[in-house]
């Protein structure tokens, strides 16, 4: 460890109320990117809180969510800007991604996302109004398994993510607010079992059109617990968000944060397991620039369908079933429509740091 290091690994980070450091980060990069750790109630809860902070409007235009196909922007458009567009259709946004039909966004936050969006907007001035972009890429349910394979083909998630940004975000030079899964922000990212170079994820692709414009936060929520890490935020009074730079947060390690588990199956019937990180050899300030302290893993709860949910939506179920033929050629069980799903974030015991 260096001097320098040295000297910041004995500062101490400062930690801030998140919605004022947000909304303050934009008088210094045009462009705020929150890792959004999927379905994480605690980090939805905050995500209204800033929505629905009237400064956020008058600092940014734009927000940029993973969770919806682009396929139905306009739909968003008519729904977030206050016209008359039903619920029913909007919601193919977050129902119809890519990701379908065992993505996460059936989880109750993201319809909650979009509504609290339309119910801000409608106090605001027309020209005052903050749009939502859809990133996922095009994809058409109703078309045949080839063409849906060709379209995702056509459309990496990363790239779509990204030319949805340049063009309606950094071209015209407008402020945004993006919130999409870390895998996607943070940077530096390696994919260990990749023979070649390693495909560029979103930050890497903004970063390369718009170096010095991006700032990232990344969230509280790993897989793996960090001793020391756990220990010392025990103190901050959730939420808060503190930068990384120049502080003993910013030079922890990724081990063993980051790792995750990578597994062989045998024609013999026995696994190989394996840690693997795909940020090694990194400290968290080489991934983002701030960190978002949602409170103690533990304590961190999940937003989830129910089965109300699906027994109220018997239509969405079955296109779900159907879906589920087409790409895996087998059957969705009924149990994944009936069971109640955990509230806890983590399932099981979080090992004890």
């Amino acid at each position: 460890m260096t001097a320098v290091e040295s000297q910041a690994a004995a500062r101490d980070p400062v930690p801030q109320d998140p919605v004022d450091a947000i909304v303050r980060a934009f008088d210094r990069k045009p462009v705020i990117a929150l890792a959004e750790a999927h379905a994480l109630q605690e980090e939805h809860d905050l995500i209204v809180r800033l929505v629905r902070d009237p400064r956020l409007a008058d600092a940014v235009s734009t927000i940029v969510v993973e969770w919806a196909n682009a396929l139905y922007q306009d739909s968003i458009d008519r729904y977030v800007g206050g016209e008359d567009e039903t619920k029913e259709r909007v919601a193919r946004a977050w129902r119809n991604t890519g990701f379908s039909p065992l993505a996460p966004w059936d989880a109750p936050v993201y319809e909650r996302f979009f509504d609290v969006v339309r119910e801000v907007n409608l106090t605001r001035p027309r020209d005052r109004r903050v749009r939502v972009l859809a990133g996922d890429p095009p994809v058409d349910w109703s078309a045949s398994r080839q063409d849906i394979e060709a379209t995702k083909q056509r459309h990496p998630r990363d790239t779509h993510f990204f030319q949805v940004i340049d063009r309606e975000v950094i071209g015209p030079a407008r402020k945004a607010l993006l919130l999409f899964g870390g895998a996607h922000l943070y940077r530096h990212w390696w994919n260990p079992f990749a023979t070649g170079p390693t495909s560029p994820n979103l930050i890497d692709l903004l970063d390369q059109k718009a170096r010095g414009s991006v700032f990232v936060i990344m969230v509280h929520a790993f897989v793996e617990r960090n001793a020391g890490v756990e220990s010392r935020l025990k103190a901050w009074k959730a939420p808060v968000i503190a930068e990384l730079s120049g502080n003993w947060l910013g030079l922890t390690s990724t081990d063993p944060l980051m790792q995750t588990s990578a597994e062989r199956g045998f024609p013999d019937g026995t696994v190989a397991r394996a840690r693997v990180n795909a940020y090694l050899g990194l400290a968290l300030q080489d991934l983002a620039d701030a960190y978002l302290f949602l409170g103690d893993m533990d304590s961190l709860t999940a937003s989830a369908p129910t089965p109300a949910f699906f027994a109220a939506n018997p239509d969405y179920v079955a296109e779900l079933k159907r879906r589920f033929r087409l790409v895996n050629s087998g059957e969705l069980p009924d149990s994944y429509f009936t069971r109640e799903r955990s509230t806890k974030y983590y399932q099981g015991k979080v090992p004890a740091p």
